[in-house]
Formats: structure tokens, C-alpha cells, sequence
């Protein structure tokens, strides 16, 4: 039998994992909301090379 990613374990382990993920991405979210918001208002798009490469 071929398993995939969505049964190959019991539903607490699906939910953890996707609490995990979804923790990830919102402690990811915080700790470069500062710097997103820096590039997308400072950053405009003819001088994006430029900020990328000051």
C-alpha cells in the first residue's frame, strides 16, 4: 500500500506538524516583518537592484 504525507501518520501528528509550521512562519513573520516593510517602502522597483546591492 502507498502511503502519502497526509495518512502516513495519525491526525495528532498532522496537527502538530502544521502547528509547528504555521509557529515557524509566524516567529518568521515577526522577526522580518520590520525589515519586509523597510524593503517594500523604501525599495521601488527601478531601484531594486540597488538595494539589494548597496
Amino acid at each position: 500500500m502507498k502511503k502519502t504525507c497526509f495518512n502516513a501518520g495519525s491526525s495528532y501528528e498532522t496537527a502538530l506538524m502544521v502547528f509547528l509550521a504555521c509557529s515557524l512562519f509566524y516567529l518568521f513573520f515577526l522577526y522580518y516583518s520590520n525589515f519586509i516593510y523597510f524593503f517594500i517602502i523604501e525599495c521601488r522597483p527601478s531601484y531594486l537592484i540597488d538595494c539589494l546591492f548597496p
